[in-house]
């Protein structure tokens, strides 16, 4: 068991003996030729101030590992003293309790090198594997050496099967990240749960679950979930957003439906994609209870289950079914938007449990947290997550009921986690339609929750807050231009641990310049529009303060890009160009980019009563084949969404 750790300091470890056969032969010379030291147990038996260590020892038959003659150790060992400072009972626990002993003996053990203080005085800064697999740190503070906290205080203490030194309090290995958790079960299901069917479909597979008492979706349906092979080092994990439902709001997709999309960051082709080469796992939403959910409810008291929250069935499984697929990644990308943003929380832990060396990059898109006081608890109650919060954090959920101390604890958890979470600043989706408490007011939260976890870790997180009220970017604004960076970009210099990867805020948006005309005459890039608007008699509609427009707008470019002689010809036929003119507005209603992203596949009908097909590409927002290049132009009376080319309406 000891002999399974080995050290990068036995680099040094010839040098080192040399320095001990010429202070050995020193010491002989001064005592007079006295005899070789014992091995390690009989010079500790010898001291007298180790009586508890080596009790320990011999509870555990670390003893005779350390008498061993064969073998070379080098030995942190803590006192008498170091032992009575720990509190009160804790040394009679660990008699009782020797799996947990021994992990800790091991802790302070290198093994197959006698290191001696010189040595590992030079690797100040850096750290040693010990024999039990964990780290300690090393440092030097005003002459004296140190592991993690604990000082050497008696240096070079020879043994003839290697060295020990004295330290002034016990080494205690670091915890297993979220240990609690799994002691409160969050990981129970982790292992029970195998697909149904396994089954190629072009670049993908797809694993889907049978109904019964493991993953379901919020109806009772099958849950479903895709896998695609990449480079085979890195792994993403995508969890899908789509509403939520509780019993005061239920909006929330129903059904997980079978394939990947190839939208943004999910773009395989798209060579500017930092993650287009990954291994891929691609988890649907459909739970209603953002993957954290482990309960069914009769919400009528008819006696039959009328919403299934099994998010951490499904989320369990899934995991499983990606340990077996792509095994060994040395990373691993966490993320998702929406209710996949707020998924990272539960997914985290069982992640970390099933891939405890990979490192882990989490990029919540939308789902960071902001809240307001009893909202959390209220949903975690009602879908039967607590277990996900640990009992001794007292602080995860913030006075004004935010989730910051949570994410906040995660990060003091998992030393191989960094994370990045993104939002606009007032996000219409999460403000607005689930929370209730306005755009402003998120807004007045965002900021300083955001800069609190950063201040709490200011090496492994970042922040990317937009401008404005629209809602996710990995997928539908992937390009998006966030100050002096766009999204793709920010994530690529995440992903690579550049230092570019720094927290991105949006300076403040001017104030709507006024109505939807007042504000393209300010813009100066819609010249032909405004003319266009005019002679088709429609300014004074679009200046109509009582009225709500949605107006995909095209720039001059846009219409400069029509076949020569088209915008004249229009000109000249009133009813025409009113007709296209009107195939570019939506009445009576204002569709935030975020609205737009939920209409993806669907056809949308305009002011001139025929309709659009929403889709979207490369992670961009189409209108038939016109890309919305910059979204959310607010106006007092509606929004404009910059277009790249005119919108031409469908022939009879």
């Amino acid at each position: 068991m000891i002999d399974k750790s080995y050290n990068a300091l036995r680099l040094f470890l010839f040098s080192v003996l040399s320095l001990a056969i010429l202070a050995g032969c020193s010491d002989d010379d001064d005592n007079n030729g006295s005899s070789e030291p014992g091995n390690i147990i009989e010079v500790a038996e010898a001291s007298g101030s180790f009586t508890t260590l080596l009790a320990a020892l011999e509870a555990t038959g670390l003893d005779d590992v350390l008498a061993d003659e064969s073998g070379t150790y080098t030995v942190f060992a803590p006192t008498d003293a170091a032992f009575a400072a720990l509190p009160e009972g804790t040394v009679e626990a660990l008699l009782d309790d020797p799996e947990t002993l021994t992990d800790i003996l091991l802790y302070h053990v290198i093994s197959g090198a006698a290191v001696d203080s010189a040595t590992a005085i030079s690797l100040d800064g850096s750290s040693a594997e010990m024999a039990n697999g964990d780290d300690v740190d090393i440092s030097v503070v005003d002459g004296t050496l140190f592991l993690n906290d604990s000082a050497v205080t008696n240096a070079d203490v020879a043994a003839s099967n290697g060295l020990i030194h004295v330290i002034d309090s016990v080494l205690i290995p670091p915890a297993e990240p979220f240990a609690e958790l799994y002691e409160q079960g969050v990981d129970q299901y982790l292992g029970l749960y195998t697909p149904m069917m396994s089954e190629p479909n072009g670049d993908l597979v797809q694993h889907t679950f049978g109904v019964g008492d493991g993953p379901l979706c919020l109806l009772g349906g099958e849950y479903t979930m895709a896998t695609r092979e990449g480079a085979g080092d890195t792994v993403m994990i995508f969890l899908e957003g789509g509403g939520a439902c509780n019993s005061q709001l239920c909006q929330a997709t129903p059904t997980a439906s079978p394939g990947m999309p190839t939208f943004g960051i999910m773009n395989p082709a798209d060579p500017l994609n930092p993650a287009a080469d990954y291994d891929v796992a691609y988890l649907p939403y459909c739970d209603g209870s953002i993957f954290g959910g482990d309960i069914d409810i009769d919400d009528d008291g008819d006696g039959m289950v009328d919403r299934y929250h099994r998010g951490v069935k499904n989320l369990s499984g899934a995991i499983d079914v990606i340990a077996a697929t792509f095994p060994n990644p040395q990373k691993i990308l966490l993320t998702g938007n929406s209710a996949g943003g707020y998924g990272t929380d539960f997914a985290l832990p069982l992640v970390r449990k099933t891939f405890p060396d990979a490192q882990i990059e989490l990029i919540n898109d939308s789902g960071v947290g902001i809240a307001f006081p009893g909202y959390v608890d209220f949903v975690t109650n009602e879908w039967n997550s607590g277990a996900f919060f640990p009992a001794s954090c007292t602080d995860c959920i913030t006075e004004d009921g935010h989730t910051t101390g949570y994410h906040i604890y995660q990060l003091d958890q998992d030393p191989d986690l960094r994370a990045g979470f993104m939002s606009t600043k007032q996000d219409a989706v999460i403000a607005d339609v689930f929370l209730g408490i306005g755009g402003e007011a998120f807004e007045a939260a965002l900021l300083p929750e955001m800069a609190a976890i950063e201040a709490a870790h200011p090496e492994r997180f970042r922040s990317l807050i937009a401008n404005g009220s629209s809602h996710t970017f990995l997928q539908a604004q992937f390009t998006r231009e966030v100050g002096d960076t766009n999204v793709r970009d920010w994530v690529g210099d995440m992903l690579m641990e550049s230092d570019d990867w720094v927290t991105v805020i949006d300076e403040d948006a001017p104030a709507s310049g006024g109505t939807i005309i007042d504000v393209a005459e300010a813009n100066g890039s819609f010249t032909i529009l405004l003319a266009a608007v005019e002679a088709a008699g429609l300014t004074g509609v679009l200046s109509d303060e009582t009225g709500t427009f949605t107006v995909f707008a095209p720039t001059d470019a846009a219409f400069a890009a029509l076949p020569e002689g088209t915008v004249d010809a229009l000109l000249a036929d009133i009813p025409a160009l009113t007709n296209v003119l009107t195939y570019h507005v939506i009445a009576g209603v204002e569709v935030g980019s975020a609205d737009a992203v939920g209409l993806i596949g669907s056809d949308v009908e305009m002011f001139n009563g025929a309709t659009v097909s929403v889709s979207a590409q490369d992670g961009a927002l189409f209108l038939n084949d016109s890309q919305v290049i910059i979204p959310d132009v607010p106006a007092s009376n509606g929004v404009i969404h910059v277009i790249d080319a005119v919108l031409i309406p469908p022939t009879e």
